[in-house]
């Protein structure tokens, strides 16, 4: 699993760059209700981030129905039970968007939200559009049934430059080395690339099980399943790349060297290879 020879593809999902802390009105603006709703829409996302299975069956009524992005729809223990045993789990999740409508003791909340997920083995990161319907019952608002749809970013992609585009932190979903011989190797890894204002980056990378073909640079790089470097880098967009100037590494014979990498997006997805020749193909 050599960081500098292998061929790495990385097809990841950020947060969004124009993802930032939802602006709360003024509360002259708005009434208390739609405060609480707005909490509670908060507090729902933290409930999946949390796995809080307690907290998101006070928040879901217990005639609720949920209609979600991928077409599946559950019941209130159908969307709670998941989150209660980790099959349904949130690394980061953003609310973008909030607006609030409230007709009595109905509700209906719209926006925005991103997440970074994985749902009972799948990957669902990514940005939805959501609409919730709360009713308020003995004086506490409670949701009874949610949509939720992928959407793209907001920003025009090309309205935004590589750099923009590549600003966050990117979780590997697939990595394949292509051997001298022409066979590939699917690693079973996991792994997340940061690329900051700043100007600097770090990679880490985890071989979760061991391969089936010795990867001959894995007796090199590799520390106990582990590599990991961090550094600077500069883009060069006319061409593509993105060079990655070692400051630190697992390996130390890559300190003060220059790793280049081609870059491609697709949709929210981003593709590294190394600019070696080799190829390299990836499905998430």
């Amino acid at each position: 699993m050599n960081l500098a020879h292998m061929t790495i593809c990385v097809l990841l999902l950020s947060l969004p760059a124009w993802a930032q802390s939802v602006p709360s009105a003024s509360p002259s603006s708005e009434s208390e209700d739609a405060r609480t709703l707005k909490q509670l829409e908060q507090d729902w996302l933290d409930a999946y981030r949390d796995g809080d299975a307690e907290k998101m069956g006070r928040i879901l009524a217990d005639d609720f129905v949920g209609r979600w992005g991928d077409g599946s729809t559950t019941d209130k223990r159908g969307t709670v039970e998941p989150v209660r045993t980790g099959a349904d789990k949130h690394s980061a999740n953003q609310l973008v968007e909030c607006n609030v409508r409230i007709y009595g003791d109905t509700a209906v909340v719209t926006g925005i939200q991103t997440e970074q997920s994985v749902l009972n083995g799948r990957d669902g990161s990514g940005t939805y559009s959501y609409t919730d319907i709360f009713v308020k019952r003995r004086g506490q608002w409670q949701v009874v049934a949610s949509e939720t749809n992928r959407v793209a970013r907001r920003s025009p992609t090309s309205e935004l430059s590589a750099r923009d585009r590549l600003m966050g932190s990117w979780r590997q979903v697939s990595d394949e080395e292509t051997l001298p011989n022409g066979s590939v190797v699917r690693q079973d890894e996991i792994g997340l690339v940061t690329y900051d204002a700043s100007g600097h980056m770090s990679e880490q990378v985890m071989r979760r099980s061991a391969s089936d073909v010795q990867v001959p640079s894995d007796s090199i790089y590799l520390n106990n399943g582990f590599d990991a470097y961090f550094g600077t880098y500069t883009i060069d967009e006319a061409k593509h790349t993105i060079t990655h100037r070692v400051e630190g590494s697992v390996a130390r014979q890559l300190v003060g060297k220059d790793l280049v990498r081609s870059f491609a997006f697709e949709g929210d997805r981003l593709t590294l290879k190394p600019t070696n020749g080799m190829s390299c193909s990836a499905s998430i």
